[in-house]
């Protein structure tokens, strides 16, 4: 009897344990606790993802890229975007500046709306910024060519911009594109290309394509059109036959994005906006009193022959698997893996997922098919099977083939809870067995 109660007393405590480990873990320490440990972060799908996945752009490449950065802890408040009559100013202003040092493409992280007549105050010419932002547009075109930022609408955000419509009346790669000023009107698009702001929600995606509708009454009642991004549209205008090779073209028209290892920020070189402008930098610099010849000589002469990019710092941040990243250095990682070829296919989503499904079942049978003496043995050789065959799907298929299978990989928190449910399933079965029995 002692022998018995000992018996039910372990299997609640193993049971116990099991389901409420990883209730525990996720709930109270948070799944990263265990799973970003050195020891066990090689469970986790970025931890392949970041070893054996494509390698990023080459320093020969990155060194390409220039990044002008309006921050809002060094940069005058009239210069930020949410200033937006001071800001068009400026930009006019800055983007001048830069296009005098000759860069090979200037992209502008930044989208513009129509202002409202009467929000801004009227300038000496009797205009807002606007006018003096699409003047300079027009004029530096003629030399240097410009990617600008068009704002878009998904699923998540599409009442901001309609409405009479929800969540799911967007399929997930379709968007409602914003009320834009037209800075390009008139230009010709080998000049001037519009690209979509629009990222994947997995930033490692490098965004070719959205399917976009015009306006909020064509949803439902017209076809969306396939409009490039940022990224996509900034490549092609530096290499006008990049979507000829790794099928980006194709996947460009199905909306599917390949794969880059992004680089953490600061790896691409940043100059400060108001330091291109004026002589001084700091919040409290009147940028417009400053003089056409003021601006930091050396900061300039490092544009000269490079891809700028002009954006924001304290608005545009993304966490990714790289740390937190702005808008702009984000896409000097996309455009630069573009260039580079620095990425890989997506391989289907069907086979995605037939191999994560495999990939468990084989699990689950170590450890309720095999069935050894020791459910220990089972535990070391599904992290020693978990190990090899993400090694393969990442090594192998990832660096030969140049493909990225997304599957989702058995965590530690199942393993272990087909650990324990083993053990319960054996104590339960000695607990059947007659107490003196013996076998013939």
């Amino acid at each position: 009897m002692p022998q018995v109660k000992y018996l039910r007393a372990k299997v609640l405590i193993l049971t116990f344990i099991a389901i409420g480990f990883p209730f525990f873990v996720n709930e109270f320490l948070g799944k990263a606790t265990l799973l970003d440990s050195r020891y066990l972060s090689w469970l986790t799908p970025s931890f392949w993802y970041r070893h054996f996945g494509p390698d990023g752009p080459r320093q020969t490449r990155i060194d390409e890229f220039k990044i002008v950065i309006i921050d809002r802890d060094t940069e005058p408040a009239s210069i930020l975007g949410v200033n937006r009559c001071t800001h068009r100013a400026f930009m006019a202003k800055l983007l001048a500046k830069v296009a005098a040092r000759d860069p090979r493409l200037i992209v502008v992280d930044k989208w513009y709306g129509i202002v409202p007549p009467g929000v801004c105050p009227v300038g000496k010419d009797g205009n807002d910024g606007t006018a003096a932002l699409k003047k300079t547009i027009r004029d530096i075109s003629v030399k240097v060519p410009l990617v600008l930022a068009v704002e878009a609408f998904d699923g998540a955000s599409i009442q901001q911009r309609c409405s009479s419509l929800h969540s799911e009346d967007l399929e997930s790669d379709q968007v409602v594109l914003g009320v834009h000023e037209l800075l390009n009107q008139d230009i010709s698009v080998d000049r001037i290309s519009l690209g979509l702001a629009e990222i994947s929600r997995d930033e490692r995606k490098i965004p070719l394509s959205w399917m976009a509708f015009r306006e909020c009454g064509d949803v439902r009642h017209k076809t969306p059109e396939m409009w490039p991004t940022m990224a996509a549209a900034a490549a092609e205008l530096l290499d006008p036959n990049i979507m000829n090779g790794n099928n980006l073209a194709k996947l460009q028209r199905w909306v599917t994005y390949p794969y880059t290892k992004l680089l953490p920020e600061g790896t691409f070189a940043s100059v400060s906006a108001i330091s291109l402008v004026c002589n001084q930098k700091g919040v409290n610099v009147d940028w417009s009193a400053c003089g056409d010849q003021e601006g930091d000589g050396k900061a300039l002469d490092s544009l000269r022959h490079k891809v700028v990019i002009v954006g924001e710092k304290w608005v545009d941040l993304h966490e990714t698997d790289a740390g937190v990243l702005t808008g702009p250095h984000l896409q000097a990682n996309y455009i630069a893996a573009l260039l580079d070829e620095s990425l890989l296919v997506p391989t289907p989503p069907v086979l995605n997922c037939s191999v994560s499904a495999l990939w468990f079942i084989l699990i689950f049978l170590m450890f309720n098919w095999w069935k050894p003496p020791w459910p220990e043995l089972s535990l070391v050789a599904s992290l020693l099977v978990t190990f090899c065959v993400g090694w393969f799907l990442s090594s192998v298929i990832g660096r030969l083939f140049g493909m990225f299978a997304n599957v989702v990989p058995p965590t530690i928190l199942e393993i272990i809870g087909l650990y324990l449910a083993r053990r319960i399933e054996m104590l339960l079965e000695h607990r059947k067995k007659p107490v003196g029995a013996t076998g013939a």
